[in-house]
């Protein structure tokens, strides 16, 4: 609403008092009367406060439902047109993006900066699930240096990880699994994994698009996965990497 928490704290305790000078302010909060002056000065300046007719330095809340209930709409309005906005944006990149093997499913991503950033806007758009497949020699993001799980697991967002042993043997690999389980990160441990990958909600997926895992080589599919395949279920069935069906994956 535009407020800093000091000028919402000092709307509550104006509309609390129905009219107050700084020092009457000053004298129900821990603030300073400078303090408490320059907030009432804020908050009229703001248009939540006015100031009390024949009653200098005494000021009377703006009622909420003049002073911020228009101003609620009018960003309501603003977040429904930037909403459109980001919707024709996205349907605008789906008919302009390249799709690989003639599937719109299928984004490429080149480069370990751009792989990076899509790790992290997958774990921060993230509502229920994370699973990876974490091996050794990371490509793109430093495992010390993502930050998003632990904002995920914070809100909530349940992270499950199968490590294949050798990841263990990068340096500092096992205080990081460690802090993570401490936060709430379920851990297992294989032998070996096929590949890398990331999938969120069971909906979006990272993984290589080669077995030698380059950074400049990895597709992210929106919808499903098949097995080794990157794939669009619009039925039953689906293509292979193989060229064959296969079935509708759970």
């Amino acid at each position: 609403m535009g407020l800093t928490a000091a000028e919402a704290e000092m709307y509550r305790l104006l509309i609390v008092a129905e009219a107050a000078s700084a020092e009457e302010i000053a004298g129900r909060s821990n603030l300073g009367v400078p303090a408490a002056r320059r907030l009432l000065l804020a908050l009229e300046d703001k248009g939540l406060a006015s100031a009390v007719e024949d009653s200098p330095d005494w000021y009377s809340a703006i009622p909420p439902e003049t002073a911020l209930v228009p101003r609620l709409q009018r960003q309501s309005d603003a977040l429904e047109q930037t909403r459109a906005a980001v919707h024709d944006l996205v349907e605008t990149y789906r008919r302009s993006a390249q799709a690989w093997s003639g599937c719109d499913a299928i984004e490429i991503i080149s480069g370990a900066a751009a792989l990076r950033q899509h790790l992290r806007q997958l774990q921060d758009g993230a509502r229920h699930e994370m699973l990876w497949f974490v091996k050794a020699r990371f490509l793109a993001m430093p495992p010390e240096s993502n930050q998003e799980e632990y904002d995920a697991l914070s809100r909530g967002v349940l992270y499950r990880a199968l490590y294949e042993q050798e990841y263990f043997d990068d340096p500092g690999a096992v205080d990081n699994v460690v802090a993570g389980v401490r936060v709430g990160e379920i851990s297992r441990a294989v032998p070996r994994l096929p590949l890398r990958m990331a999938i969120a909600d069971r909906s979006v997926a990272v993984l290589p698009l080669n077995s030698a895992d380059a950074p400049g080589a990895l597709a992210a599919s929106r919808r499903r996965w098949c097995g080794g395949a990157a794939c669009w279920t619009r039925s039953s069935t689906c293509s292979s990497t193989t060229g064959r069906s296969v079935p509708r994956c759970g």
